[in-house]
């Protein structure tokens, strides 16, 4: 019976693999999951250690004869499942069954193991550096225990045989010297410095600087005398170029990368990512005609409380994080969390005290080093010269104007960096005019007056010295804070205080118990609003206390929900659909050329409908989607310029520094914490793997999944074969699960709707949906969802050949059970 790994290795018992997988693929990260070949019973059963896999095939394959390679996992790519093994690249020495495990191999697994165990921990945002330091302690302890009295009864053993050959007593040497690895595991790992250092050694730790702000006159006691002194003022800063380097030569990624560009660039009819737009078109132009790669990078900066935001010190260590990433990778990472880099760390009041050059200077000069020099890449085949430039800032609003240098107060006179539109016209002001446009003219124009009330420009911009980077073209919304938050914050207060308190189609409590009792399906429900802010008082209020998601689940749903109640000729119900179609083009994540016409007329449309409406004002987040329209043609779609995923990476550093007692350089704990995350990640060299993890699994014959017949063919499937069925999958950070309803198709701008009746792997590798069909009935738009009725086609799809990857749900109407589907953009 031979046992075979994806490597090449052979071994002849289930114990010979297992040891093989030990001793060569620990530190292999990729490695994550073990599944078993060996009988068609098996297809499919994952383990996620070597000790369950080992017991498996001693239980359970110890007396098979034949077989298939073993110790494989299962990684999605494209339309199949690809089978990989990133193997050691240096020094590698496979060892057969039946040649010794020789020492220097053994202590190579040892530390490879520890080092990936100590990064895992470091990896939980929950686990502080200290307590890390513990659990290496006691697992040591743990270690050293058994290890010295194994080690004591085999050398007691060997020391009873007598006239041993020179080679069998070094072989007890090295026995020896195993069992002494065995009893200090951790001998090169015991301290956090140890390890950092072995992170360095591995090229996966990017050291944090400490750079110099200023300083300031301080209280200072000594001894019991207080003492004036100058105290010096710090940020924490992680080089852009080392980081950047470090992730684009890691396996496939500038490949990937680069092939998403040229595939980006050759589609002319869809425009879906930054780099399609009219303003990389001008920042790129330069490069391109020197013959130089170059990527666009996105800086984000944002403020969050390290304390308790209602405690006694917040404010006293509230922290400003600059953060960044390369925005034409791949789609399916685009919003990944790991994609996205620290740059810098700094107390906000600093930046308050000093400005913004003295606590920004490191960062513009990295910027100029990208700009100008570029990095050297050193791929398996060849050396590459990559230049970056800055795209865009980031940020919500109050957060930008200070980073840029505008006035932070939105009832000055002049607010808005896009135009110099005073606040007093912007109050019923429903179009965007060119010549109160902001442009490099009248912006210099503006910087030499020095005066904000006239202007609303505090200081001329810093990032203005960087080549391809100019203030008035940082045209970027942000859907969180100004759309969310902002726009349908405001309007749902005004349209539920009238649809209930003044023309009285529901009561109050009819409305809880609709929002109580909504089917909002497995992806929406982390969205629920919460009904405690909706009480009565709430609708003369001019916001709700709701955060962004829950506003915009609302707003989204609010048709399903009341619609049936609503008469068709009611204003204010018209003016919701206004919003609600509003919000279908804003959050679609691609567009055709010409598409921002639309979303201009449809701004207006909306706005002109809300003063009329409600006889209300327009409020600054009305006054900037006026604007949109020109970002989505400079910029691309305005979902790749929230800040929502950033506002989810500020929820790491919050994280780590409510898990942490002490206050003393906080910035300094979340900046090293944040590196020791991203040398986890760089460890793995796995960081574009598109891999999907299963629920609990059930292995069958294929005949009796539903609809066998229908979708055997196509897949070349005997009745007899082994599959693995799942309740859910997640895949590409997305996860799917059985009635989750997917878009397979878009047809004439229509989506065509499968509902998941079945997920299954077959072939161990290959991962498929059933889907059964819906017909589209037409648009309902007074509910605004489609109407839909099943019929008796079966599709089968992978997940990547899914139109649009959001997974939706089927919902009943109130009162005729007729069948609806919401969906989430446009198409």
């Amino acid at each position: 019976m031979v046992f075979s790994c994806v490597c090449g290795n052979n071994s002849l018992s289930p114990e010979g693999l297992v040891e093989h997988l030990r001793l060569h693929h620990t530190s292999d990260a990729v490695i994550n999951h073990y599944h078993c070949r060996q009988s068609p019973l098996c297809a499919g059963i994952l383990f996620d250690n070597l000790k369950k896999f080992k017991d498996h095939l001693v239980r359970k394959h110890s007396g098979d004869v034949g077989g298939a390679p073993l110790g494989e996992r299962i990684v999605a790519d494209g339309d199949h499942i690809e089978e990989q093994v990133e193997q050691e690249v240096e020094n590698e020495v496979l060892v057969a069954d039946n040649q010794p495990v020789y020492f220097d191999t053994f202590a190579k697994a040892v530390y490879d193991s520890g080092l990936m165990f100590t990064a895992k921990l470091y990896n939980k945002d929950t686990i502080p550096r200290s307590a890390v330091q513990e659990i290496v302690s006691f697992t040591q302890d743990f270690m050293s225990g058994f290890a010295s009295l194994l080690k004591r009864k085999v050398m007691d053993t060997f020391s009873q045989i007598d006239d041993l050959d020179e080679a069998v007593v070094q072989e007890i040497d090295d026995l020896k010297a195993m069992f002494g690895i065995l009893e200090s595991p951790f001998d090169e790992l015991d301290t956090e410095a140890k390890r950092i250092n072995c992170f360095l050694d591995a090229n996966a730790y990017v050291k944090p600087e400490k750079y110099f702000i200023d300083s300031r006159p301080a209280p200072i006691q000594r001894r019991g005398v207080m003492y004036r002194e100058m105290v010096p003022a710090y940020g924490q800063f992680v080089r852009m170029r080392t980081t950047l380097k470090l992730f684009l030569e890691m396996p496939d990624v500038f490949d990937k990368i680069m092939e998403n560009v040229a595939n980006l660039a050759a589609e002319n009819e869809v425009i879906s990512n930054f780099v399609q737009g009219e303003l990389w078109a001008q920042i790129s132009a330069p490069f391109q005609a020197e013959g130089k790669i170059v990527l666009p990078l996105f800086l984000f900066t944002d403020d969050y409380e390290s304390n308790n935001g209602l405690g006694s010190h917040a404010g006293d260590d509230k922290v400003s994080a600059v953060y960044y990433k390369i925005p034409c990778i791949p789609k399916e990472f685009l919003s990944v969390l790991r994609c996205i880099f620290v740059a810098a760390l700094f107390y906000a009041n600093d930046r308050k005290a000093y400005g913004n050059k003295k606590v920004l200077e490191p960062l513009l000069q990295e910027l100029e080093f990208l700009e100008r020099e570029g990095i050297l890449l050193h791929l398996i085949d060849r050396t590459v010269r990559v230049y970056f430039a800055l795209g865009l800032i980031l940020g919500d609003n109050l957060g930008l104007n200070a980073i840029l240098g505008f006035v932070e107060c939105f009832v000055a006179n002049h607010f808005c960096r896009v135009c110099r539109i005073h606040r007093d016209e912007l109050r019923f002001h429903l179009e965007d005019s060119n010549n109160l446009l902001r442009n490099e003219v009248n912006y210099n124009g503006d910087v030499g007056l020095a005066n904000s009330n006239l202007t609303g420009i505090k200081e001329a911009c810093i990032f203005n010295n960087l080549n391809s980077f100019h203030v008035t073209k940082n045209q970027c919304g942000d859907l969180l804070h100004e759309f969310e938050e902002g726009v349908c914050g405001y309007a749902l207060p005004l349209i539920l205080n009238w649809l209930i308190n003044i023309r009285q189609y529901l009561t109050h409590e009819a409305f809880i118990e609709r929002v109580s009792a909504f089917q909002y399906g497995p992806h929406e429900s982390g969205n629920k609003p919460s009904t405690s802010k909706l009480g009565p008082e709430r609708f003369t209020s001019a916001k709700f206390n709701l955060s962004g998601s829950e506003s915009l689940c609302l707003t989204r749903y609010l048709g399903e929900m009341i619609g049936h109640l609503i008469p068709s000729e009611e204003p204010v119900w018209e003016y919701y659909l206004s919003l609600r179609d509003l919000a279908d083009i804003l959050y679609s994540p691609f567009f055709v050329p010409g598409a921002e016409i639309l979303l201009r007329n449809k701004v207006r449309e909306h706005n002109e409908m809300f003063v009329a409406t409600f006889n209300e004002h327009l409020r600054p987040v009305h006054h900037f989607l006026l604007h949109y329209w020109r970002h989505i043609r400079s910029t691309g779609p305005l979902i790749h310029t929230s800040t929502n995923r950033y506002e989810s990476k500020n929820r790491e550093g919050k994280i780590v520094a409510y898990s942490t007692e002490s206050r003393v350089n906080i910035i300094v704990t979340i900046m090293i914490k944040a590196q020791l995350k991203t040398a986890f990640q760089l460890l793995s060299k796995n960081i574009f793997d598109l891999k999907f993890v299963g629920g609990a699994r059930s292995n069958s014959p294929a005949r009796i999944l539903p609809h066998f017949q229908t979708f055997s063919q196509t897949l070349n499937i005997e009745g007899n074969d082994v599959v693995s069925c799942l309740k859910f999958v997640e895949y590409a950070g997305t996860t799917y699960g059985i009635d989750s309803i997917v878009v397979y198709d878009v047809t004439e701008n229509v989506p065509r709707f499968g509902k998941i009746v079945s997920i299954f792997v077959y072939n161990n590798s290959q991962l498929n949906f059933v889907l059964l069909d819906f017909d589209v009935l037409g648009f309902n738009n007074h509910f605004y969802a489609f109407a839909v009725e099943e019929n008796a086609n079966i599709l089968c799809r992978h997940p990547a050949q899914l139109a649009d990857h959001q997974p939706l749900w089927l919902r009943y109407g109130a009162r005729d059970g007729a069948k609806f589907i919401s969906t989430r953009h446009a198409f």
